[in-house]
């Protein structure tokens, strides 16, 4: 689906870039990319990254929508390629495959550098950053944003490693405790229903930690499990 009629995905590559030798994302080095492949404004570079990847399976192909200043924002694409441990890189590194015609290593200065992050911190091909956390997520899920920022929270958390649930459980634990810590997660000036407020205080009745969406986003971009009294809502 999106392939140019009348054309394959090698052949339309290679009228991009003209020596290719082999597949440009052959090996696993995930690449970050938001382009539709039906765009016609989209710069051939990334058609012909996308063209050259449509037969992998196991490559996840993400992409950051790059800020003035370089770096990506906190999409959910990007999101859940850091909760699974992917290295973002620019499209610099895509650019120079192709104009080598083959495979490159990713150098350092393909690196997409990210915002609150110690510069590029390096990925394993898992991160489990949020390992031994159980995420309760408030999101208003009456409404149609919330229910959509619920499903997404979901995707990332359990990609991270962690439990994810719309009910508390039924013993609290506390933060520094051997046991799974639970963390009850709030969206972003959230309008919470009626039953989501009654959740959060109980939540907060029982001395359950409540933290913002900042905190989530803070931990994959950071790729450590910090403490959620640091990002309280």
């Amino acid at each position: 689906a999106g392939r140019p009629p009348g054309r394959t995905a090698p052949d339309a590559a290679r009228s991009i870039a003209p020596g290719l030798r082999r597949p440009l994302l052959e090996e696993a080095s995930p690449l970050l990319t938001t382009a539709s492949l039906t765009n016609q404004k989209e710069p051939p570079m990334l058609v012909a990254m996308k063209l050259l990847t449509l037969t992998l399976a196991l490559t996840l192909t993400l992409t950051p929508t790059l800020t003035k200043g370089g770096g990506p924002k906190t999409t959910n694409k990007l999101l859940v390629g850091l909760a699974l441990g992917l290295r973002p890189l620019s499209p610099r590194w895509v650019h120079d495959c192709l104009r080598k015609g083959e495979w490159l290593p990713p150098a350092p200065s393909h690196r997409l550098a990210l915002r609150g992050a110690p510069g590029a911190a390096a990925r394993g091909v898992h991160s489990r950053v949020l390992s031994g956390h159980v995420v309760v997520a408030l999101g208003g899920c009456a409404t149609a944003t919330g229910a959509e920022w619920l499903r997404n929270c979901a995707t990332v958390v359990q990609a991270a490693g962690a439990e994810f649930r719309r009910e508390l459980p039924t013993a609290a634990r506390a933060e520094g405790s051997s046991q799974p810590l639970c963390i009850v997660l709030v969206k972003r000036r959230a309008k919470l229903s009626a039953a989501e407020d009654g959740l959060l205080n109980r939540a907060r009745q029982r001395g359950m930690p409540v933290a913002s969406q900042d905190w989530l986003e803070q931990c994959l971009l950071t790729q450590r499990a910090l403490p959620a009294h640091s990002y309280p809502f």
